[in-house]
């Protein structure tokens, strides 16, 4: 907290007050940095796996080494499904844990997520 800090006057009790502008900046720089390594976001490696996956068998010829290619094509699928069943699997998890049920309301979307898991695997 002290980096995000501007100094008061020496006469007060505490020499550091927060400078919010540059708080907000600097949480907004952390938060976007989680988010673009995959952060809370899972559902962006999972459509590169799902590319990785339907390109293996060209990616194979050419020499790319993508995970679909070094684990095959099982791993690849494993890897879809656990990151957009995970989501589901950790609101439920907040959801007990904190007693609030309403985040359940996010399952809306499950049916979805399955639909494209059936998708993935048929093809």
């Amino acid at each position: 907290m002290l980096v995000f800090s501007s100094p008061r006057s020496a006469a007060s009790r505490s020499s550091f007050t927060p400078c919010w502008p540059l708080l907000a900046i600097g949480l907004g720089s952390i938060a976007a940095a989680y988010a673009y390594t995959d952060g809370p976001y899972p559902l962006a490696v999972a459509l590169l796996s799902i590319n990785n996956l339907r390109d293996a068998k060209n990616d194979v010829r050419s020499g790319k080494r993508t995970m679909a290619v070094r684990f095959g094509e099982t791993f690849a699928w494993v890897e879809i499904a656990f990151c957009v069943l995970m989501p589901f699997a950790i609101v439920a998890t907040v959801a007990a844990v904190r007693s609030r049920p309403w985040l359940m309301t996010t399952w809306i979307a499950l049916p979805l997520v399955v639909a494209l898991l059936v998708r993935v695997y048929r093809q």
